[in-house]
């Protein structure tokens, strides 16, 4: 690590003024070569926004961007990748269907006589890969890949791309443990390699164990910067980050009787599932790549093909044919991508809200009741918007999390079948999300939690169902639901 001497990036007196909201105020910020530089906040605090004007996609109000000891404020997003900044989002930026190999490097694939080389963007590709530690053939499909993969890929085509400095966003999203924990092996590597990170992470404890100093913004302003924060406790980060304490919640309660029951259930490409939820439980649903967990979940819901079995809400059949059979039924879905199966961009958050749901007052949609049942869902969640008709896809991913629960919630469920809920959001944010969780169980409702988190299934979880090889391999439960039990399961040899 070199966090010492010239930087590699530099800001100077950097905004960004939308209208009259300021989203970042005058701020500098540095990064030095040879780190991995953590940059924290909660949802809306500016990181995108401080991305944006660094990778040159927003133009700034004032202030200047120094890159490689050269003013870049001017150049444009173009004309800083090919200086070397690169800006990757939390999602896989690959074409499924392409190779690896074009996924790489596309739209510079050698020619010979006019024609694609494939033996030679091949060669070339292979050689990439093994660069980095990836043995797999460049031929195959991207889509092929394991999510964590994937991400590796877009990682890689910025480094053969001579990227000096890549930002990553969440790159841990909707990654198992494991994953994760080889994800940041190969980026220390890179790191010592002389490669430069900006790391953003919601996961206070991903932060503490990869970077090496870090910066926090708060309601757009610079509030901390070049500490090193594993020199920090996981409480004195969040402190950091929230202005506040956050006290974690954890969710334990006097389970009733049986209330969703699922017997013999065979989503393809697994074996029959067997398992019951009671009133008032949470039950944890893991199990690493292929283990056939997430496709237990989206079986009961209608969004993965499955034969036989049943599903049982109070002793009355559940349609597990399809998403609004569910619904219907009592059982409610909450995505884990939001981006391809939750939001409607270019729909406000009031029709985002209410989709699939609208009020009526005889014939016509009746927006009197949209708009007070919305006002009461953003209050309840703490929602940062400008008005109920702005565009969903204005807000940060934690509000936009926000408003998939809001619809949720509209359709008063008594079974929430919950895949990665707390996706994208920060800290405070995560612990109302928890206490909400926490509260509907209480109120009756049977939940079934689908997430990678093992420290939010340890603190929500009354069982945890841990799938192997398609089917239920390990229960835990009461006092067997910790996070060095849950790893220990999960990593458990098969």
């Amino acid at each position: 690590m070199n966090a010492t001497g010239s930087a590699l990036l530099e800001t100077a007196q950097l905004s960004k003024v939308y209208g009259g909201t300021v989203a970042l105020h005058p701020a500098g910020f540095r990064v030095h070569a040879g780190t991995v530089h953590g940059l924290l906040g909660k949802n809306g605090a500016g990181k995108s926004t401080l991305l944006g004007l660094l990778a040159g996609s927003v133009e700034p109000s004032g202030g200047r961007v120094v890159f490689d000891g050269r003013d870049v404020t001017g150049d444009s997003l173009a004309q800083r990748r090919a200086s070397g900044i690169r800006l990757l989002d939390q999602h896989a930026q690959v074409v499924p269907q392409l190779s690896i190999t074009e996924n790489l490097l596309m739209p510079n694939l050698p020619r010979r006589r006019g024609f694609v080389d494939w033996a030679t963007a091949h060669d070339q590709a292979r050689r990439e890969l093994e660069g980095v530690g990836m043995s797999v053939d460049p031929r195959t499909a991207a889509g092929s890949l394991g999510t964590a993969d994937q991400r590796k890929l877009n990682i890689i085509k910025a480094l053969s791309g001579n990227a000096k400095l890549i930002m990553l966003d969440e790159p841990t999203t909707a990654l198992t443990h494991a994953e994760r924990s080889a994800l940041f092996d190969w980026i220390r590597n890179l790191r010592d390699e002389g490669r430069t990170f900006v790391f953003i992470s919601h996961y206070t404890q991903e932060v503490r164990e990869l970077c090496d100093v870090a910066t926090v913004l708060r309601d757009g302003s610079i509030v901390s910067e070049g500490e090193e924060p594993g020199q920090l406790s996981a409480s004195e980060l969040s402190r950091r980050i929230t202005g506040t304490e956050v006290a974690e919640y954890r969710h334990r309660s006097e389970c009733g009787g049986p209330k969703f029951e699922v017997r013999e259930l065979r989503p393809a490409g697994c074996g029959a599932i067997d398992f019951t939820v009671a009133e008032k439980e949470i039950v944890g649903v893991m199990g690493l790549a292929g283990s056939g967990a997430g496709e237990a979940v989206r079986a009961l819901v209608g969004l993965h093909p499955h034969t036989v079995g049943s599903a049982r809400l109070d002793g009355r059949e559940v349609d597990t044919s399809s998403v609004r059979g569910a619904a219907a039924s009592g059982v409610s879905y909450l995505p884990g991508d939001r981006l391809d199966e939750g939001i409607v961009p270019m729909l406000s958050l009031l029709e985002n809200t209410y989709l699939g749901q609208w009020p009526r007052r005889g014939p016509l949609i009746d927006r009197a009741a949209m708009r007070a049942g919305f006002g009461a869902y953003a209050e309840r969640l703490a929602l940062r918007a400008r008005a109920p008709e702005q565009p969903v896809r204005e807000l940060s991913g934690g509000n936009q999390q926000k408003i998939l629960l809001s619809r949720l919630l509209e359709r008063d469920p008594d079974v929430l079948v919950l895949h990665e809920p707390t996706l994208g959001v920060d800290v405070q944010t995560k612990e109302q999300v928890h206490r909400l969780i926490g509260e509907l169980a209480d109120a009756g409702n049977a939940v079934l939690l689908h997430a990678y988190d093992t420290e939010e299934i340890a603190a929500l979880c009354d069982r945890v169902l841990i799938f192997r090889h398609g089917a239920v391999a390990t229960e835990l439960r009461d006092d067997q639901v910790t996070v060095d039990a849950i790893h220990a399961a999960l990593e458990a040899d098969e």
